[in-house]
């Protein structure tokens, strides 16, 4: 009977040994399949990051040509069309204002005298708090 009982429960334990190999095989070759499709669709993103920094590279490269072709274009407009002078060189005053030989002229205004204490300031002055001629 010992033996009976011996053979029986060997018999039980060789059913659950592979019963829990035939298990793990599944489990190893599902997370196997699964580490498949996930290589796939890292690839698929790889693939499809790459497309796009080509397009933007591409984008970028035909945005600087674009650039340089329009400040060509412009340094051509400025050599065929040269600004009318004055009898005299224009003198640069500001960024974009050139000033004329004519300094008695009524439209010309002297922003480099300070106001007298007895003179107003214009309220939308670009320079609130300074004390300088107003624009007429």
């Amino acid at each position: 009977m010992a033996i009976a009982h011996l053979e029986d429960t060997t018999s039980t334990v060789l059913r659950q040994g592979e019963s829990s190999q035939a298990a793990r095989d599944s489990v190893v070759t599902h997370l196997w399949h699964k580490v498949i499709d996930q290589e796939h669709e890292l690839t698929d993103a790889i693939r499809e990051l790459s497309g796009l920094c080509a397009s933007l590279t591409e984008r970028i490269e035909t945005q600087d040509r674009q650039q340089q072709e329009l400040l060509e274009v412009i340094r051509v407009l400025g050599q065929k069309h040269d600004l009318p002078s004055h009898g005299n060189a224009p003198k640069l005053v500001g960024g974009s204002v050139f000033s004329t030989a004519n300094v008695n002229d009524p439209e010309v205004i002297d922003v480099t005298e300070p106001l007298d204490d007895n003179e107003e300031t214009v309220e939308d002055a670009p320079r609130r708090g300074d004390r300088w001629h107003p624009a007429r």
